[in-house]
């Protein structure tokens, strides 16, 4: 008797399939744990741990819920979205800005500038530098960075010219997630 006959290798690759679809099963369930535990994860600076005593259900908010207290947040409020009839300090600055998208960096730098100097009244400026597929729209020193296809050198000329003006806020926009979906 051959221990490869047909009847064997039939009844070790039905084994062998058996045993696969259990660890393909296996690994699904996993996943699924992983997931529903995700909800209990808390990040803390002292690293990951499950907290299954929180609260995970909708509680509705009263209408009139009582005012923060400000000592229980240390943190310094630098910039408001709130309604322009507050008070304001000395140091306050009513900001109005200008958004330099990398699609005008494509188009061309000089329509960009044209732009700038058709608008009044900004004191700010958002350039986005990095573009959410990963492309560089200045010059960098990371290894194996992609550029794209616009001039780099008037990019950073243009990035050059905005942080030299004085009383001009310039912000750097560096999209740092690619989300899957967008593809």
């Amino acid at each position: 008797m051959r221990i490869f006959s047909y009847r064997n290798k039939r009844a070790l690759r039905r084994a062998l399939l058996i045993a696969l679809l259990a660890v393909v099963l296996i690994g699904l369930l996993i996943l699924a744990r992983i997931s529903y535990l995700g909800r209990y994860a808390v990040y803390s600076p002292d690293g990951v741990y499950f907290d299954k005593t929180q609260k995970l259900q909708r509680e509705d908010v009263p209408a009139a819920a009582p005012a923060a207290d400000p000592e229980e947040y240390p943190f310094e409020t630098i910039l408001s979205a709130s309604s322009g009839e507050e008070e304001t300090g000395p140091d306050t600055v009513q900001l109005q800005g200008y958004y330099i998208s990398t699609t005008m960096l494509a188009n061309g730098v000089d329509e960009v500038r044209q732009a700038l100097q058709d608008a009044d009244g900004y004191n700010a400026v958002l350039i986005d530098v990095k573009s959410p597929l990963g492309n560089f729209y200045y010059s960098t020193d990371i290894a194996d960075a992609q550029t794209a296809d616009a001039d780099i050198s008037a990019c950073d000329a243009l990035i050059r010219e905005l942080t030299e003006t004085p009383d001009l806020i310039v912000v750097a926009r560096v999209p740092a997630v690619l989300s899957l979906i967008n593809l």
